[in-house]
């Protein structure tokens, strides 16, 4: 397969400008400054522990408004492309399609990372106002949902090429979203199921991602920082190649 580092860069840069001038990409901030702002009244209602829940929640907001966000583009990254003919055009230049989907996952990752970077530095704004420090697992913790989403965003990707849907595609990475955030309790369900349901949660077991192990703000007992970005570099080259392979046998 041919690939064109020059064509990705230059697909992931034109995604990326796209998706900032876009109207709901300023109906994300105008959100994430309204999630800064219910942050600090909750931390007014708990003054023994504010500091506590104005990081609790500014992570937890920022995370769901990030996923709900990348979720929807991711979905519509390419079929919406496809839908109204853009591709054609694109290809038609040449651009190998391997450059073409690497261009759209590189500009999906950098998307995800600028509004985790949004969304953290508001959230650290509220909190050097009020007079508390960040912290360092404050850090790893938006790090860990930089991956866990980006993984989510890739999956989403994935799910609407192969059901060449971009609702289906979100609903497919809508449930991994849950399945995974669930892996604890789908093991005990597989442990005790037998025949078809165990093979069922199997399946979702070791198909669908375990985000558990990037929720650091919610347990420091899993296995670092390091396990989760290795986990995540595993799950990005292989969605990254079936996105790609997926797209390459599509006929155009």
């Amino acid at each position: 397969m041919k690939f064109k580092i020059s064509a990705a860069a230059a697909i992931a840069s034109n995604f990326l400008k796209e998706q900032i001038n876009s109207k709901l990409f300023y109906f994300f901030l105008v959100f994430s400054l309204l999630s800064a702002y219910v942050s600090s009244l909750l931390g007014l209602m708990a003054v023994d522990e504010e500091r506590k829940i104005l990081i609790d929640f500014g992570l937890a907001a920022g995370e769901i408004s990030v996923f709900s966000f990348m979720l929807f583009m991711s979905s519509l990254a390419v079929n919406k492309e496809m839908e109204t003919k853009t591709v054609y055009l694109i290809l038609a230049r040449p651009v190998p399609r391997t450059s073409y989907i690497f261009g759209k996952i590189l500009g999906l990752t950098g998307l995800c990372a600028l509004l985790m970077f949004a969304v953290s530095a508001v959230n650290i704004l509220v909190l050097l106002i009020k007079g508390y420090p960040a912290g360092e697992g404050y850090f790893s913790a938006i790090f860990a949902s930089f991956l866990k989403i980006s993984i989510a965003s890739l999956f989403a990707l994935a799910a609407s090429l192969i059901t060449t849907s971009s609702f289906s595609g979100m609903i497919i990475s809508l449930s991994a979203w849950i399945f995974g955030h669930f892996s604890s309790e789908v093991r005990f369900l597989a442990e005790k199921s037998i025949g078809i349901k165990k093979f069922f949660f199997l399946f979702f077991m070791n198909v669908m991602p375990n985000f558990q192990i990037f929720n650091f703000r919610d347990s420091a007992s899993y296995q670092g920082l390091g396990y989760s970005f290795v986990y995540f570099l595993c799950y990005f080259f292989v969605l990254s190649l079936i996105s790609s392979f997926i797209f390459s046998k599509k006929e155009f």
